[in-house]
């Protein structure tokens, strides 16, 4: 869900305020590859865990052993002026390599490198991400695609956990704006670029129903902008992409 919300008290104050929503991206199942001269193996528990352990080559010049775990589907096909990130929790031990990408079209465009730590330091958080720009993105439309790596050189060895694996997606949202347009009324606008939002309306914001306001949005010029009669209650006002 995307919204945007704004806080009138006594509908007498002029203001607007901004809350981004990020929107989870369900992980496909994982594909696993393993290639080089050691050994290496993958497991998964769930799709949110990955567990690694790669043993590169005893001997040998510019050897190594890679071990990756890759989205074994499409998760979503990428879109305009959106944010995406991919986190985990991590830890590796041992004399190799770990990285987490996200992949547009099986070319990396976000990566994140995860060092080797001690015995003494437990999982950290990790995440990488990239943002898109307008339609003509070159990488919009393409398909987004996640990874985890691990590898290791020669008489090296990576022993890697993964947990808590998330993929979000932070879509642009509308700012809201609250004006007086008479002593007995407010106007609330929002830009005319987000379509498809629908204004709601709380007495706090904790309240579990957001009903919808009923009074129409009328366009004028770049903004929709709906017209409403002043109160002496404390209102919330929210829009909501569902």
């Amino acid at each position: 869900m995307k919204s945007a919300l704004a806080l009138a008290i006594g509908f007498c104050l002029s203001l607007s305020v901004s809350h981004l929503i990020a929107d989870p991206v369900p992980l496909p199942g994982w594909s696993f590859t393993v290639t080089g001269n050691g050994s290496g193996t993958i497991s998964s528990n769930g799709v949110d865990q990955l567990s690694f352990n790669v043993f590169g080559p005893f001997s040998g010049v510019s050897t190594y052993e890679d071990a990756r775990a890759t989205s074994g589907t499409d998760a979503l096909t990428i879109t305009s002026n959106t944010t995406y990130t991919l986190s985990a929790s991590a830890k590796l031990s041992g004399p190799g390599y770990s990285y987490m990408y996200l992949l547009a079209n099986g070319s990396a465009v976000a990566t994140v490198n995860i060092p080797t730590t001690g015995t003494g330091v437990g999982m950290l958080p990790y995440s990488t991400s990239f943002t898109t720009g307008g339609p003509a993105d070159p990488l919009v439309g393409q398909a987004l695609k996640a990874r985890v790596h691990v590898g290791a050189g020669v008489q090296g060895g990576g022993i890697a956990t993964y947990t808590n694996i998330t993929l979000s997606a932070f879509g642009p949202v509308p700012r809201i704006f609250l004006q007086r347009s008479s002593p007995s009324q407010i106007q609330i606008s929002w830009a005319t670029n987000y379509n498809g939002f629908a204004l709601e309306s709380a007495a706090n914001v904790t309240d579990a129903l957001w009903p919808g306001v009923t009074n129409a949005a009328i366009i004028q010029g770049p903004n929709y902008v709906v017209t409403l009669p002043t109160s002496s209650l404390r209102q919330y006002f929210r829009l909501r992409q569902p």
